[in-house]
């Protein structure tokens, strides 16, 4: 009988361990570290030509219309502009400044449109919004 209550209270607290560890893992794919992270790491894995990591973080079928000129580490900075939540994805809006050296700056406003996964999220699309060119007064 105390054989059995051991295996109870064991499966039992394995059991609240993998609910817990499911919870955990679901609060932070949709948490603003997650998609910040999708975003950076998909412009890493661009400035450095880094296309099986380019791969790993896009889904079949992805399409981004974003025209820049390229890109290499160090080169560009990314600013959150929040996300918008849809019924079969979720939209990250950001701004992405580019230094292209002789010719200045130019900034590039998109959406990020990507689809949580089970331990994640893949990219859909990256539609450009508009492209904006740094004005020296």
């Amino acid at each position: 009988m105390k054989k059995t209550g051991i295996y109870v209270i064991v499966g039992g607290f394995i059991v609240l361990l993998v609910v817990a560890v499911t919870i955990g893992l679901s609060v932070y794919s949709g948490s603003r570290t997650s998609r910040v992270g999708l975003l950076t790491s998909y412009f890493r894995a661009l400035a450095t030509d880094d296309s099986i990591g380019i791969d790993e973080l896009t889904a079949p079928g992805f399409f981004s219309d974003l025209m820049l000129p390229s890109l290499e580490s160090g080169s560009y900075e990314l600013f959150d502009f929040g996300e918008t939540v849809g019924p079969d994805s979720m939209v990250q809006r950001f701004l992405l400044i580019v230094d292209t050296g002789r010719e200045g700056k130019s900034a590039f406003l998109a959406d990020m449109e990507y689809q949580r996964r089970i331990l994640g999220a893949d990219i859909l699309a990256i539609r450009s919004i508009g492209k904006g060119l740094l004005i020296k007064p």
